[in-house]
């Protein structure tokens, strides 16, 4: 590497602790049930409710907002998201 002129450095700190989204399954959300939006999927993390009902927040139900995901999944770049 050195002799292409690239230098390596060693990166310190702690990594960030991140809440599974209940929609991708991914490692995106700092807090679960708090409205945050996973920048993933975008789905909005309300209080839970019946995933099989329509949720106004999100304007779907979550099964069918993760039936959608899982078949957009494969065209998606993950490379940097953990996966629970």
């Amino acid at each position: 590497m050195l002799e292409k002129g690239l230098e390596l450095h060693t990166v310190t700190g702690t990594i960030e602790q991140l809440e599974p989204c209940p929609c991708c399954g991914y490692r995106t959300l700092t807090t679960r049930h708090e409205y945050e939006i996973c920048s993933l999927c975008n789905w909005e993390d309300t209080v839970p409710i019946d995933p099989e009902k329509y949720n106004p927040a999100n304007q779907s139900s979550l099964n069918r907002a993760k039936e959608i995901f899982r078949k957009m999944e494969n065209i998606m770049s993950l490379g940097k998201w953990a996966r629970d």
